[in-house]
């Protein structure tokens, strides 16, 4: 499944927040995939990073927490999730449109 998220970056993971439902059901434990896209319209460049790994609660004492992490979906989103990234992947390119 894929979900839109609000994230930070931390140390090694993609934090996130969630309420009770399937991220929360259906996440910990399990093994979790996220991508970010961008693009630079002043420069023509742009890049893609995929990380991969477990997706993990985090708990209430952890460092994570601190990481501002504001959804903006209505609802409390009490729930701290992290995607602990095994791997890294990514990519810069300049697009072939570009009009400088």
């Amino acid at each position: 499944m894929i979900f839109p998220i609000n994230y930070a970056a931390g140390p090694d993971s993609i934090v996130f927040r969630t309420d009770v439902g399937t991220k929360l059901e259906a996440g910990p434990g399990s093994d979790g995939c996220f991508e970010i896209d961008g693009y630079d319209d002043a420069t023509g460049f742009g890049w893609s990073v995929v990380a991969t790994g477990p997706i993990v609660l985090v708990a209430e004492e952890d460092d994570l927490r601190r990481l501002p992490v504001h959804p903006v979906a209505p609802g409390p989103h009490d729930h701290w999730l992290a995607l602990r990234a095994r791997t890294v992947s990514g990519r810069r390119f300049r697009t072939p449109w570009q009009s400088r």
